[in-house]
C-alpha cells in the first residue's frame, strides 16, 4: 500500500511539475488559455503587448466594449468600433491590446486609437453608482428648503382657513381708502 502512494505521488508530481515547465515555456499562456477555452466562447484571449514582453489574460465583450484585468487586477474597459480586430487560433477567440496606448491592434497589427481605459472604467462605475449627500452644506441646505416648503404650506392653511376674516378686512380697507379719495 505504502509503495502505490509514493507511486502515485510521484506521478502527480510529475504533471504538476511538467505543467508548471509548459506554463513556463509558453510565456504565461498556458492558464489563460485553459480558462478561455473552458468557458466554450464566453471568454477571449486578450493578448497584451507591453514594450518588452506580452502577457495573456482572459476578457469578455460586453456591449462592444472590451474588459479584462491587467497585472494590477485593474479593469479595462476598451471600445471596440469593428469587429475586424478579432482572430481566431488555437480553437479560442483572440485579440492584441498595446498596453500603454490601451488601443487595439487590427488583424495586420496597425495600431487603433487608444486612451486611458482605466479611467475610462472608473467613470462607467461612478455613472452607476447613485450619488448621495455628504456634505453638511448640502444637509444643511436641505433642511431649509424643507423648512421653507413647510412654511409656505402652514401659511397657505391659514390664509384658507381664515378666508372670511380677510375678505372682511379687505372690504374695511376699501370703504377707507374712499373716504379719503
Amino acid at each position: 500500500m505504502k509503495e502505490l502512494l509514493l507511486i502515485i505521488g510521484s506521478y502527480i508530481g510529475i504533471l504538476l511539475l511538467s505543467f508548471g515547465v509548459l506554463n513556463w515555456l509558453m510565456g504565461g499562456k498556458l492558464m489563460p488559455f485553459i480558462k478561455v477555452k473552458a468557458s466554450r466562447g464566453k471568454l477571449i484571449l486578450v493578448n497584451i503587448r507591453t514594450l518588452t514582453h506580452d502577457y495573456y489574460k482572459p476578457g469578455t465583450i460586453d456591449e462592444n466594449f472590451l474588459i479584462f484585468k491587467d497585472r494590477k487586477k485593474e479593469v479595462r474597459r476598451i471600445s471596440i468600433e469593428d469587429n475586424k480586430c478579432l482572430f481566431r487560433a488555437s480553437g479560442v477567440n483572440n485579440i492584441v491590446v498595446d498596453d500603454e496606448k490601451n488601443a487595439i491592434f487590427s488583424r495586420n497589427l496597425s495600431g487603433v486609437s487608444g486612451f486611458d481605459a482605466i479611467k475610462y472604467q472608473l467613470l462607467y462605475l461612478r455613472a452607476l453608482y447613485k450619488p448621495q449627500l455628504n456634505n453638511k452644506q448640502e444637509k444643511i441646505m436641505l433642511f431649509v428648503l424643507l423648512g421653507i416648503g413647510l412654511a409656505v404650506i402652514v401659511v397657505g392653511f391659514l390664509v384658507f382657513k381664515n378666508g372670511e376674516a380677510i375678505k372682511l378686512l379687505q372690504s374695511g380697507t376699501n370703504g377707507i381708502v374712499q373716504v379719503i379719495s
